[in-house]
């Protein structure tokens, strides 16, 4: 399955081009389940706190939101 990094704002929310209203993301790649995903994309990013599918730097710094093409069709 193909796995997206989704840019989460300092507040936490989805954050979307300001000219298109897209949601900001980066493609991680294609892996066999979401613990793989996270585990690439943390080194990707260099990132270490992963909570709940979501790696953040730490309180109020933003973050990544690690979710397939699936669940990104629906944000």
């Amino acid at each position: 399955m193909n796995y997206l990094a989704v840019f989460l704002g300092i507040d936490g929310g989805i954050v979307r081009n300001s000219h298109t209203a897209e949601v900001m993301n980066l493609q991680l790649g294609e892996f066999d389940n979401l613990e793989i995903a996270i585990e690439s994309a943390k080194y990707q990013l260099e990132y270490e706190i992963e909570q709940n599918g979501v790696l953040v730097k730490g309180s109020n710094q933003g973050g990544f939101l690690i979710c397939d093409i699936q669940e990104f069709a629906e944000l």
